[in-house]
């Protein structure tokens, strides 16, 4: 999932910044950055990766589905006028590369009341 924003802190005129949040392993992998513990924007090595994915790991294994948050500055027409080309894709090709990643987090899902009953 992703938005477009009004961003007056991006660094450039446009102004425009993308939001995206959704599985850890796939938008980690659209990340070229991150922000570290100061909030540094740092490149996106193979050993950051690794690290990510043992957190990912270490966070499934304590039943928790990982959140990935990332965001790009946009600019003008980048991907379309809309930012939103292939217009008959989910995915927009904007949201597949030059993230900078913000954080991963993992969520607990509370079984529903009517999840055993529809397994039984």
């Amino acid at each position: 999932m992703s938005t477009l924003v009004e961003n007056l802190e991006t660094g450039n005129s446009y102004g425009k910044r993308l939001h995206v949040k959704g599985a850890s392993e796939i938008v980690k992998n659209c990340c070229s950055h991150y922000l570290d513990e100061s909030g540094t924007v740092k490149e996106m090595t193979d050993e950051i990766k690794s690290h990510l994915d043992n957190i990912i790991t270490g966070y499934a294994k304590q039943a928790l589905r990982t959140i990935c948050l990332a965001y790009k500055d946009v600019m003008p027409g980048e991907c379309g006028n809309d930012h939103d080309e292939p217009a008959d894709q989910d995915v927009k090709d904007i949201e597949k590369t030059g993230l900078t990643m913000i954080c991963i987090f993992g969520i607990m899902d509370i079984v529903r009341p009517e999840v055993p009953g529809a397994i039984e």
